[in-house]
């Protein structure tokens, strides 16, 4: 074999062995490469759906936290409101609730009576179910159970017009309040002067079932 023939042989082998070894090389690096975008992917994935976890947790979190403040405010307040011991047209005397908390209140096991020294058994009771949402009235004839009235319930007692003290009990026979009513005439009532207030008047105005 002529040596110019040996020597573009062995030249020709040379560069089939580079190319195979640049093959190689681009093979390997973009098997490299390949493998890095998915250790990214995955990270990111990972991340992403830490982060999106982390979020929902905090969101179910707060959530559940703004619905336990919610509920703490939810708080009933049920005062005696106003009180009318005598009525020209011989209806009913009548006693007044009102609710001037957040939340609804369940009167079941309440009681109401006109003699703060008998004991809480002896008080009338009010229904089973009877419940009174927060900014509502709600009104108790004081018929001693003989009235003909049918919007409202019955109690076992009459309020004197000479005055006495009216007892408003909880579930548990702890007196919530009291309402010491005064001497009054035909058609006037004792009332806070605003629901649920402080303050107290007779006026010849009454306000059943009513803003005071």
């Amino acid at each position: 074999m002529a040596p110019r023939t040996l020597s573009l042989l062995v030249l020709a082998a040379v560069m089939v062995g580079c190319s195979e070894a640049s093959e190689d090389t681009g093979t390997k690096a973009a098997s490299e490469a390949a493998d890095a975008d998915a250790d990214t992917d995955s990270d990111t994935d990972s991340d992403t759906d830490s982060d999106a976890d982390a979020d929902a947790d905090a969101d179910t979190d707060s959530d559940t936290d703004a619905d336990s403040d919610t509920d703490a405010d939810l708080t009933p307040d049920v005062k005696l409101n106003e009180v009318l011991a005598g009525a020209s047209d011989d209806s009913s005397d009548w006693i007044e609730l009102y609710n001037a908390g957040t939340g609804a209140a369940d009167l079941t096991g309440w009681a109401l009576s006109d003699d703060p020294e008998a004991p809480f058994e002896e008080a009338w009771p009010f229904p089973d179910g009877q419940a009174l949402s927060a900014g509502d009235h709600l009104i108790v004839y004081a018929s001693d159970g003989e009235g003909e009235e049918t919007d409202f319930h019955h109690a076992t007692f009459k309020v004197s017009k000479g005055g006495e003290t009216i007892v408003l009990y909880d579930a548990s026979g702890t007196v919530v309040d009291t309402a010491e009513v005064p001497e009054l005439e035909d058609d006037q009532s004792f009332a806070r002067t605003t629901d649920g207030g402080e303050e107290w008047v007779v006026t010849d105005s009454p306000s059943k079932d009513a803003a005071n």
